[in-house]
């Protein structure tokens, strides 16, 4: 495994650590001391957090999981953001259950496209330089 590779996942072991506090602490009704001024300040602030937390969580669990796809006939998905979006769907769908928190269908449509296009993002930035994950190496360099 590439050392670049282990760099990313152990970032993404603290990144979803801090998100999950973040997410239980949303749950129990607490304020979120460090995002709430920032929220209430720019427009469609609860957005543009959504968009880019879970983004650059979905781009760092592709990089993690080396960018790695599904596909369907010609149609090529990223696998990990495809679990990842199954997982921000239920703990959205989840908050119906809650008094604390609302579930709002605009919330995953941040989700959606903050994953789109940290994930893209992040394809293009690891295509330039990251190592070549199949193992094999590069061809050499002509002068």
């Amino acid at each position: 495994m590439p050392m670049s590779t282990r760099v990313v996942q152990v970032f993404l072991a603290f990144y979803a650590t801090f998100l999950v506090g973040v997410v239980i602490a949303a749950n129990i009704g607490g304020t979120n001391e460090l995002f709430g001024p920032i929220v209430r300040a720019v427009p469609y602030g609860d957005k543009v957090g959504h968009f880019a937390l879970i983004g650059l969580l979905a781009m760092l669990v592709d990089l993690a999981a080396r960018r790695r796809d599904f596909s369907i006939g010609r149609l090529s998905i990223p696998m990990a953001p495809l679990v990842l979006f199954g997982l921000v769907l239920a703990e959205e769908l989840s908050q119906l259950a809650l008094d604390t928190r609302t579930c709002d269908p605009l919330d995953v449509a941040a989700d959606i496209a903050g994953m789109v296009v940290f994930v893209s993002l992040g394809r293009l930035v690891a295509a330039k330089f990251l190592p070549c994950d199949s193992g094999a190496r590069r061809p050499a360099r002509r002068s």
